[in-house]
């Protein structure tokens, strides 16, 4: 026995009403009592709803803001979005189609009609689906091929980094935990599985331009001088120049996020970081990740310098700003997988 699709329904108290009977015999309904808590519904079940229904009278203006938060947030291209209006109005319609809703339908409807409609998004919900786990296998494959190279330069960071091998590993579980929690917590940045396990991959050469720093400083068993510090962060530089030597034997996806990790993970959100003192959202947000996850590790790893911090004494050191600015959000996703943060740290 087939299982029923899952769909919410949100919009005009009236038009609910008129859609409840009729949608419940095709979809495990979920109603909505007002549209704010529909747009919160759509963000939190995003991965399991197969439809989503609106419902527009001509003096609710509160689902017209609905359908451009969902639009905004990157719904509308994830899951079929039905408006249903018992109001017809070509300008409302046109508004309609270009924040991405996959039909318009006037009420009183016809039920065979839209039934041809319904089954027919649902089918084409499904290929497109496919599509992407499709797309996701070629980039895994693509990834796997390109495995050896990505292997060999993190263990040629971890060799002349010789107090710190295991940092690439540490950094590329962190990266991996807080990727995933903030591709729950924030669907409108555009985080995706494939994206979640490319920026994951990448982390690991983030520290590639260690390879051309001096050993008496890359080695240097206490504190850098100021003088050494600024050579220090040319590191980020220098990792650019040696992917940009590499660009050829990497693909394209792999280059551009390596690239942007290597640059700018060093970038803080007010503008204070290196090398290019970018701010807020000028810094990738793979970037943005990494730059979390390699802060974590740095202070709850040992150092010649320094004994490790507890887990918890890093993670309020982070939040607290003593280790720059970092993006409000990202924070916010690092506290809540906080757990399974601790579970990767080495004791």
């Amino acid at each position: 026995m087939d299982t029923k699709k899952t769909a919410l329904l949100a919009g005009s108290k009236t038009i609910r009403q008129n859609l409840t009977e009729y949608l419940s015999r095709r979809y495990e309904l979920t109603e909505a009592e007002n549209c704010t808590r529909a747009h919160a519904q759509a963000l939190e079940n995003l991965s399991s709803l197969n439809m989503l229904f609106i419902g527009i009278s001509s003096s609710y203006r509160e689902e017209k803001k609905l359908l451009d938060l969902l639009f905004r947030d990157g719904v509308t291209n994830k899951i079929p979005v039905v408006v249903f209006t018992d109001s017809p109005d070509p300008s409302t319609e046109k508004r309609v189609y270009s924040l991405g809703a996959a039909d318009y339908i006037t009420m009183p409807f016809d039920t065979e009609l839209t039934d041809i409609k319904l089954n027919s998004l649902s089918a084409r919900s499904i290929y497109w689906s496919e599509l992407e786990n499709k797309s996701m296998t070629l980039m895994r494959e693509a990834m796997e091929n390109h495995q050896h190279t990505i292997d060999f330069l993190a263990s040629v960071i971890e060799a002349r980094n010789l107090e710190n091998g295991e940092h690439v590993g540490r950094v590329k579980n962190y990266t991996k935990v807080l990727a995933q929690q903030i591709m729950h917590d924030y669907p409108e940045l555009g985080l995706d599985a494939e994206q979640v396990y490319l920026i994951t991959a990448a982390s690991a050469v983030h520290d590639i331009g260690k390879i051309m720093i001096r050993d008496d400083v890359l080695l240097k068993p206490d504190r850098l001088t100021p003088e050494e510090t600024e050579y220090m962060k040319t590191h980020t530089v220098h990792g650019c120049i040696l992917l940009n030597k590499m660009k050829d034997v990497l693909f394209d996806d792999f280059y551009k996020v390596s690239y942007d990790i290597c640059r700018y993970h060093h970038e803080r959100d007010d503008g204070s970081g290196y090398p290019d003192r970018l701010r807020g959202e000028e810094i990738p947000l793979s970037a943005r990740i990494v730059s979390v996850a390699d802060c974590y590790d740095a202070l709850t790893a040992r150092r010649a310098y320094k004994d490790p911090f507890p887990p918890d004494t890093a993670f309020d050191m982070i939040i607290n700003g003593e280790c720059g600015a970092f993006d409000k959000r990202i924070l916010a996703s690092f506290k809540r997988c906080k757990a399974r943060l601790k579970k990767c740290t080495r004791q």
